[in-house]
């Protein structure tokens, strides 16, 4: 029904045209056998009002037809703008958690010949970096040659998940919380294309934050509630690959996720 919301102002005044030809035709055609004009000035007043009567009542449901319209399209984009202000406004303040992410990561190397390790305080975008590669180092050790269930690979990458989440709960628990709200927020919305604020969200979001958020969606605080949205969108479809054991986790998990970087790679 577009087509009809783009032309219907045109088809109504065809509408009123028509039936204003139609009604004077049939009162042609029901008095034609009288022969000569008329010039009593009563027989035109009948005319008139026959005339008038007819283009009257269609006149005054066409207005009433146009101020429904005109009043249902200023509802809608009343309800668009206030929508979009909280959308922004909670996406602005995802970013300002994401920048108040901060801890502290444990890294290896080798100082004159001896074992060594040092602690290093990361922030914002600099803590998900350090996030997601570690999880990633973890994950990749995932052995695929032996032969394991989508089910037992969901239970290692919780194990994994909760190993790198452990001790950082209350920055990283705020911060999916409040993704997942958003997500929530659009997705109960009554917008005909809720897809389009998704790719907002995504596209505000880096490789990394896309990665952990990829794991969060399959670990035991969002597998119920955030992972039907997250592959029902497509959330994913611009991340980029990982690792083997992380592109066979993008094909047994988000099958309706359409990868664009197994796309590329099949060429």
């Amino acid at each position: 029904m577009n087509w009809f919301k783009k032309y219907w102002v045109s088809l109504f005044i065809i509408f009123g045209i028509g039936i204003s030809i139609l009604s004077i035709w049939l009162y042609y055609n029901t008095f034609k056998s009288f022969k000569g004009l008329a010039f009593d000035t009563d027989t035109w007043g009948t005319f008139g009002d026959y005339i008038g009567g007819i283009l009257g009542t269609i006149l005054s449901l066409m207005t009433v037809v146009l101020i429904y319209l005109t009043y249902k399209n200023q509802v809608s984009t009343t309800l668009l703008q206030q929508f979009e202000t909280t959308f922004f406004n909670l996406l602005q303040n995802q970013r300002e958690i994401l920048k108040s992410l901060s801890g502290t990561f444990i890294t290896h190397g080798n100082s004159l010949n001896n074992y060594s390790k040092e602690s290093h305080l990361k922030y914002g975008e600099a803590y998900i970096y350090a996030m997601a590669n570690q999880m990633a180092q973890i994950m990749e050790t995932i052995n695929l040659e032996i032969t394991i269930t989508p089910e037992e690979h969901l239970k290692l990458i919780n194990d994994i998940y909760d190993r790198n989440y452990s001790g950082r709960g209350a920055e990283l628990g705020h911060y999916f919380r409040h993704l997942y709200h958003i997500f929530k927020y659009t997705h109960e919305s009554k917008l005909t294309d809720k897809k389009k604020y998704i790719d907002i969200i995504q596209a505000q979001m880096g490789n990394d934050e896309l990665y952990i958020a990829f794991y969060n969606g399959l670990s035991k605080y969002g597998i119920e509630r955030f992972y039907p949205m997250l592959d029902q969108y497509q959330f994913f479809e611009n991340i980029g690959s990982k690792g083997k054991i992380f592109d066979e986790h993008t094909k047994l998990f988000y099958k309706n996720t359409k990868f664009k970087f197994l796309s590329v790679s099949k060429k």
